[in-house]
């Protein structure tokens, strides 16, 4: 599956491109836990830089997981030196677009500042993604990875 960036709009002109919008690598997902699946899709940044997939902590209780607390917690860090939040982990199965639908054991955390991000462990160990910049908008390729069971 080959899909172009979205555009984001933003305040202030990029700082490299000049641009009043930014291009994101978003996937349309539907996280379901048991029975339960989100009736909406979200948008999940694909992101190499982020070794979990998580999700903010609105979206568990809205596929039946009532207390995230009740998952394995785990001390999640970011780019900034010292910042840390708990993720809590569940197993969901995750509907990617209308191509996939795999397990996955995601992180769930109230103070996420987007719906959800794909990362290395769940995501990119099942797929293969190429992010390609050479086009405007950029697009990402995404492939599932056939593994023999």
């Amino acid at each position: 599956m080959r899909k172009s960036y979205t555009a984001v709009p933003i305040d202030k002109p990029h700082p490299v491109s000049g641009e009043l919008k930014y291009w994101v690598p978003y996937l349309r997902v539907r996280p379901a836990n048991d029975h339960t699946i989100l009736r909406r899709p979200i948008m999940a940044i694909v992101d190499s830089g982020s070794p979990y997939c998580l999700f903010r902590a609105d979206i568990a209780k809205e596929i039946g997981i009532r207390d995230i607390t009740t998952g394995k917690a785990f001390d999640i860090a970011g780019f900034k030196k010292g910042m840390t939040e708990t993720g809590y982990f569940h197993k969901i199965l995750l509907y990617i677009e209308s191509d996939w639908k795999i397990n996955v054991t995601a992180g769930f955390t109230p103070n996420l500042s987007v719906p959800a991000l794909l990362g290395r462990y769940g995501f990119f160990d099942q797929f293969l993604v190429t992010f390609d910049h050479s086009g405007s908008p950029p697009a990402i390729e995404v492939s599932k990875i056939d593994r023999p069971s």
